[in-house]
């Protein structure tokens, strides 16, 4: 999870100016003893975010 702005290039693609405030949440799998990106979620400063996860046993 990382605070950060749209930049340039992610501001372009996503209509949003480059200095747009981002909460950019990155998940990730081990696979083989490597990472591997499966996927990024953008969420927009001032938008409202729940996570949802069920109790781990």
């Amino acid at each position: 999870m990382t605070a950060g702005v749209a930049g340039a290039t992610r501001g372009r693609v996503l209509s949003l100016a480059p200095s747009a405030s981002l909460l950019i949440l990155t998940q990730t799998a081990q696979h083989g003893g490597r990472a591997a990106c499966l996927a990024k979620y953008i969420v927009r400063a001032g938008e409202r975010l729940s996570i949802n996860q069920p109790p781990q046993s």
